[in-house]
């Protein structure tokens, strides 16, 4: 539970004359209001992995691993890294960060994502060049309910692909299709479902495969998956 820290006026002064045997009482004064201040306190959040967070691939599981790092944010400054601590066979983590009194904590997976916080709505920011690591392409957001509790969803499209040449690799949609771009969440739904609108953006994203093996990128959550080419700049249909 959050606690609020408050000074209060300064206990009031005793002191005892020998001589008298008398008690006197100083009046108390009033904490100036500049005085009383909120100050930051340390928060543990849990989080679950509802629709598949987070970062690693294991069968039919995706796990939350040890290292993971996670954007707590409450205002439009306000925000900090926690580091994940996975639990329950990894399905589930635990988060704990210093955090400043808000009305709502939001959590932004990865931490490396772009994103803000703007009159109660959190922006993240699907990139055109990508670096095709799994954990960058499978960006997922949450808001913390009145347990702690995060459960995290997806809010963007990824692809999965193997390759076994190198060079830039370009995926393209059609003329009228939007792969990366803003994606704005503007509430959640009564089971913690974000609600969004997307945002300005263009229709090809691209990273650099410096060596053969599997690789993901993140994608509009609307953008259309039927007419997509991927082409190495080089010329090489891939």
């Amino acid at each position: 539970m959050l606690k609020r820290f408050i000074i209060l006026p300064a206990f009031a002064l005793i002191s005892f004359s020998a001589c008298h045997n008398k008690i006197e009482v100083e009046e108390p004064h009033e904490t100036p209001s500049d005085e009383v201040r909120s100050y930051p306190v340390e928060m543990t959040f849990y989080a679950t992995n509802d629709s598949g967070p987070k970062t690693v691939i294991n069968d039919e599981y995706i796990l939350w691993q040890s290292g993971d790092e996670v954007k707590v944010i409450w205002s439009e400054t306000g925000f900090n890294k926690a580091v994940v601590s996975p639990y329950d066979r990894n399905l589930k983590a635990e988060l704990t960060t210093t955090v400043e009194p808000a009305a709502d904590y939001y959590g932004v997976y990865p931490y490396s994502a772009a994103s803000s916080y703007l009159d109660g709505m959190i922006e993240v920011m699907v990139p055109s060049s990508q670096s095709g690591i799994f954990s960058d392409a499978n960006i997922a957001i949450a808001r913390a309910d009145s347990e702690n509790m995060m459960n995290f969803k997806h809010i963007v499209s990824f692809i999965e692909f193997t390759i076994d040449k190198v060079g830039v690799l370009e995926i393209s949609g059609s003329s009228s299709d939007r792969l990366h771009g803003k994606v704005k969440v503007t509430g959640f739904d009564d089971i913690g479902t974000p609600v969004y609108e997307v945002s300005g953006g263009g229709a090809s994203v691209t990273v650099d495969i410096k060596t053969s093996g599997t690789y993901y990128l993140a994608l509009l959550p609307d953008a259309s998956l039927d007419y997509l080419s991927i082409t190495l700049r080089n010329g090489d249909t891939v």
